[in-house]
């Protein structure tokens, strides 16, 4: 790859972190606060979002989101500076999402504790005026003792669907295993295994200076996690 062009990078076993508020305002509405940190290969990612819910059903909740984030990379950051190409600095951006879950029991599988869900989301950064689709697909066993949750585990799978951005059908793709322990009521901990897929096609920039040429590199990063789901009352 020329030296005006990016190359794909690949790193394992990156930390990742969680931390998660919810408040039940009344049986319907829920406000829920999330920060995490994690680290991209070389890159240092922290976040911030917060959201409100409404139940419709016991199988259907909709509502908005807002998020802060820094040290996320996108295409247009590949900028030539002083005479040599590189990624520029991942600044502060800043989002807002509405989402559309379905959640149901699927008892037709072994055991009978499998739920499974369907997140449609909408995303507008803001900051970088990024559209966004993030579809995400969820599927949860819960183990039961004495007629209480001990614990589950479960997989989740995320598309980034980008709406006016990149040159791909698919932006990124995200790739979650984990396990978390019903502790107590209000406090439930988790660990989990993240694979990350992302493309990066030529930037603003790159395009206006190489009219002629192309790149396409990829990120490709796994994460390994730990979470804390705390309850308010």
């Amino acid at each position: 790859m020329a030296e005006h062009a990016p190359s794909s990078e690949k790193k394992n076993f990156n930390p990742y972190g969680i931390f998660r508020v919810f408040k039940k305002l009344d049986h319907k509405h829920t406000l829920m606060g999330q920060t995490l940190y994690r680290k991209d290969n070389d890159r240092n990612v922290f976040g911030a979002e917060l959201s409100y819910r409404r139940k419709v059903s016991k199988h259907i909740q909709y509502g908005i989101e807002a998020d802060i984030y820094s040290g996320i990379r996108h295409d247009n950051d590949w900028i030539k500076e002083n005479g040599s190409w590189k990624w520029k600095d991942e600044g502060t951006e800043f989002g807002a999402s509405l989402f559309l879950k379905f959640k149901r029991g699927l008892y037709f599988l072994p055991g009978t504790n499998w739920i499974g869900e369907i997140n449609l989301k909408t995303h507008n950064n803001l900051t970088e005026t990024l559209l966004s689709l993030k579809p995400e697909f969820k599927l949860t066993y819960i183990h039961f003792e004495n007629g209480k949750p001990l614990y589950n585990i479960y997989t989740k799978f995320k598309y980034y669907v980008p709406l006016n951005y990149s040159s791909k059908d698919i932006y990124g793709k995200w790739l979650y295993l984990g396990t978390m322990l019903h502790w107590k009521k209000n406090l439930k901990p988790f660990i989990f295994l993240a694979y990350s897929s992302v493309s990066w096609t030529k930037s603003e920039e790159f395009e206006n200076s190489h009219l002629d040429e192309d790149y396409d590199a990829e990120s490709k990063l796994s994460h390994i996690g730990i979470g804390l789901n705390y309850y308010l009352d």
